[in-house]
């Protein structure tokens, strides 16, 4: 097409956020609806800790306080009935106050990168994986019933 290499890389670089922020979207959506098929739209503190746990995020670098914190600050602008909860853009605030806590730096692209990479990504993976697990046992459930 005759696309200049700043361009293609441009694109690239576009392309990649977008898988970034399906992967998150992914995930988000995951954890709001956990024992909560209705509740699609925002996420509540224990749903937040139980994805950071589940991650495996917490440690060193990140201890549960600063897990505290961050979701704080993401949580601030928003109370639903009284009850803290954040949006799916508060989210992916949080991944990176997250990040810059995890890797100790204040580039936030460069940490959210590893975030997803390290973390996110193999979290999404156990996700998809347990999904389709559940439809195959249901499909099976349907055929001996049949």
């Amino acid at each position: 097409f005759g696309l200049s290499e700043d361009a293609v890389a441009a694109i690239d670089s576009q392309l990649a956020e977008m898988r970034q922020a399906t992967r998150l979207l992914e995930i988000f959506s995951h954890y709001c609806n956990l024992g909560e098929r209705r509740v699609t739209e925002v996420m509540n503190a224990r749903k937040f800790h139980r994805f950071v746990n589940d991650a495996g995020l917490v440690g060193r670098n990140l201890p549960t306080a600063s897990v505290d914190v961050v979701w704080a600050m993401a949580a601030s602008e928003r109370s639903d009935r009284g009850r803290s909860t954040i949006t799916c853009s508060q989210f992916f605030e949080a991944i990176g106050g997250l990040a810059t806590r995890k890797f100790l730096t204040d580039d936030i692209e460069a940490a959210v990168k590893q975030l997803l990479a390290r973390y996110a990504t193999p979290l999404l993976r156990n996700i998809l994986c347990e999904r389709e697990s559940k439809k195959q046992s249901m499909v099976r459930i349907s055929f001996n019933r049949g």
